[in-house]
């Protein structure tokens, strides 16, 4: 299974929705180092939303089943990987206090989108394109 990098920012901070700009860069590497980038504005959404629509659109660019590391800014999407969202699905898109979970069309385009796909997220870890990423959204802003 190939490997692939997913590198994502957005203009977007906290849950008040906003409009913005989203940005994320697909890496892959066999003997060379292949990117793309992409940009996007977006109308309000909060920062979880940007998010889930940034790596939905990376996502949709996988011509190939892969092993994913997305690199986010956003703690929201720690429920790919901690559980909540085979908890949301058991629980009829029911959070752990019986509301409806938050985001779910949202989360519902990246499920499918990622089906087939081994997913993990690391939470505002440095990386090489993070600096670059972040002055390319500004600059679209």
């Amino acid at each position: 299974m190939k490997h692939v990098n997913i590198y994502t920012a957005t203009s977007l901070k906290g849950i008040r929705r906003q409009d913005g700009v989203i940005g994320y860069i697909l890496e892959f590497k066999d003997d060379q180092t292949h990117t793309m980038e992409r940009f996007a504005p977006v109308q309000q959404v909060t920062q979880t939303q940007a998010a889930l629509i940034c790596i939905t659109k990376a996502l949709s660019h996988m011509c190939e089943k892969c092993e994913i590391d997305v690199f986010t800014e956003c703690d929201g999407l720690l429920a790919i990987q901690n559980g909540w969202m085979c908890k949301w699905i058991h629980n009829h898109w029911k959070n752990s206090k019986g509301k409806d979970v938050a985001n779910k069309a949202e989360w519902l385009n990246l499920l499918s989108a990622a089906v087939g796909h081994k997913i993990r997220v690391h939470i505002k870890e440095n990386h090489e394109y993070k600096n670059w990423l972040q002055h390319e959204i500004e600059r679209r802003t």
